[in-house]
């Protein structure tokens, strides 16, 4: 819209923490077997007050705003998401009662 790929949002108060979200770009990344594809990248930025967070609560919400993202299907499937994340090996993938098609 502005041209504005990624940006650090400041907080006023009596906000407690703002979540800044860039544009999306196509851009060259590395794959699974070495090769070079476009994919579409998009930046998150949160800023929060550390007087009222805590620095691990947020980079989890950060965490799981982009799973989010990234797996929208998990929005209406998996109710109990951090028991079902916590148990696979894999923590940006379900637990096989919550993967697509199931």
């Amino acid at each position: 819209m502005h041209g504005v790929d990624t940006f650090t949002p400041i907080i006023t108060p009596p906000q407690a923490a703002i979540l800044g979200i860039g544009r999306l770009l196509r851009k060259p990344v590395v794959v699974a077997d070495d090769r070079i594809e476009a994919r579409t990248r998009l930046s998150l930025s949160l800023t929060f007050d550390h007087r009222l967070v805590d620095g691990a609560p947020a980079a989890r919400f950060l965490a799981r705003v982009t799973q989010l993202i990234e797996l929208p299907y998990l929005t209406r499937r998996c109710w109990n998401w951090k028991k079902c994340f916590t148990s696979t090996k894999d923590r940006r993938q379900p637990c096989q009662n919550h993967r697509a098609g199931t």
